[in-house]
């Protein structure tokens, strides 16, 4: 069983680097233009807002899993990567030709990574395989 999760914890290391190296290529990419939706009368949808959750959700859920073995110093560490990442990553854009800053945007991301935060903790801690008082 060790094995298993140990593999686990392997591959959730490098689904950590590629979704952390997607993010920021994909926030760097000048002039992306964003489709909203019309969901009903008077209110629509931007799918970005939800990638921003998703990718966030899963940079810290794939962070969790790998360092899981750290116990509460993981679990900052993904808080500071969240707040820190999710921030700083949507104000640059500022100074990127054709992106916008949105703070909309910028919650999203900190709402995702602490969404995957509990989540992954939720599941470590009911699995018995985080220690959070080391």
């Amino acid at each position: 069983m060790n094995l298993i999760l140990d593999n686990i914890s392997e591959i959730s290391k490098y689904l950590f680097f590629l979704c952390l190296i997607t993010i920021i290529v994909v926030s760097v990419i000048p002039g992306v233009n964003v489709e909203s939706y019309e969901v009903s009368e008077g209110f629509s949808f931007r799918l970005d807002y939800l990638l921003h959750f998703l990718a966030f959700f899963a940079l810290s859920t794939f962070f969790l899993v790998w360092r899981r073995r750290k116990g509460i110093t993981a679990v900052l560490i993904t808080v500071f990567i969240g707040t820190f990442l999710g921030f700083i990553l949507e104000f640059q854009q500022i100074y990127i030709i054709g992106r916008t800053f949105n703070p909309v945007d910028a919650y999203l991301n900190i709402a995702g990574a602490m969404v995957g935060l509990v989540v992954a903790v939720v599941v470590l801690i009911r699995q018995d395989k985080m220690d959070l008082i080391k």
